[in-house]
């Protein structure tokens, strides 16, 4: 059950930031860009899901409370969406 909390406060993190980029484009009137943000979206949910379940061998670096895994899960995508970015640059070059 443990688990299951974590993983889900973990994809609430997910959700948070995503829905604090899409509210940035709709007050900047821009076009939203779904593919991006989804893909990073679901990329922080496997790795960060993979971490939970292996919590146990992680305890001395990483602590696993319902906060921190909210707090993985929305630094966990905006470091996927940076590393996104910077390689659909390389690639675009």
């Amino acid at each position: 059950m443990e688990t299951l909390t974590l993983i889900l406060c973990m994809m609430g993190g997910v959700l948070i930031h995503f829905v604090f980029k899409w509210y940035s484009a709709l007050k900047k009137g821009v076009k939203f860009e779904w593919k991006l943000p989804l893909a990073t979206a679901i990329l922080s949910m496997i790795v960060n899901g993979i971490l939970i379940l292996i919590r146990a061998d992680l305890e001395g670096i990483l602590p696993f409370t319902m906060f921190t895994a909210v707090m993985y899960g929305y630094f966990g995508d905006s470091v996927f969406r940076n590393l996104m970015k910077t390689q659909k640059e390389k690639i675009l070059k």
